[in-house]
């Protein structure tokens, strides 16, 4: 059995690799597995004894043929939990900056080894508010939740499935609550993505058309 200090037999878990690599639009360059349904970032699995971040690296050239790509800023990690019907282990993705690409990056696909089929069919750049047509909601999230790291350094998360993790509350720890404590109201992923869309395009001088309404709970629940 496993226990938690025993280092010779771990539990095992899959770890992954990614990265989110834009044009200059700010679109999301996503590939087609041929044995998936939907569309996914760039990277795959990590050896053994190979750092996360080198892992990227080499997905990244393998998947692109670009040799010159480079691993920036790691912006989420995306806690799966494990599938008992696919017999798929838990694991833990790491999504890492991949930089932006000029319009005319030559991206090639790995060949296949013979007698195989190829690992990936295709590859497009896809824009935020097209995302949830290419990738299933899992990832459709965890790249809304990395692009929003990306505009905001500290917005970078541990998720789960996709969705921030709220840590849970030490009834221990002395009451540090406000009365003015931010409401964070839920709203649609694809409203997210827009949102954070517009926050980063005015990062970069672009003119649109946004406003920021902040919420407040105030003392008295007016």
């Amino acid at each position: 059995m496993h226990t938690d200090h025993n280092n010779q037999q771990p539990g095992h878990r899959r770890v992954g690799a990614l990265l989110l690599i834009r044009n200059l639009e700010g679109d999301v360059l996503l590939v087609k597995p041929s044995y998936r349904t939907h569309w996914q970032l760039v990277g795959g699995g990590v050896r053994s004894n190979e750092l996360v971040p080198h892992a990227a690296l080499r997905e990244g050239i393998e998947e692109t043929g670009l040799s010159d790509l480079e691993v920036g800023d790691l912006l989420v990690v995306d806690h799966i939990a494990a599938n008992p019907d696919s017999g798929a282990v838990e694991g833990l993705n790491f999504v890492f900056d991949g930089g932006m690409l000029p319009g005319n990056a030559p991206i090639t696909l790995p060949d296949p080894a013979p007698g195989e089929e190829p690992e990936l069919t295709d590859w497009k750049f896809v824009s935020g508010n097209q995302l949830r047509h290419y990738c299933n909601p899992v990832q459709h999230r965890r790249i809304c939740e990395a692009l929003a790291a990306l505009a905001d350094p500290s917005q970078r998360a541990y998720l789960a499935e996709g969705q921030p993790v709220t840590p849970y509350p030490n009834p221990s720890a002395p009451d540090r609550s406000s009365p003015h404590t931010p409401l964070r109201l839920p709203f649609p992923r694809g409203l997210a993505c827009r949102v954070r869309a517009a926050l980063r395009a005015r990062r970069h001088g672009i003119s649109t058309n946004f406003m920021a309404i902040a919420f407040t709970r105030k003392p008295n629940g007016e």
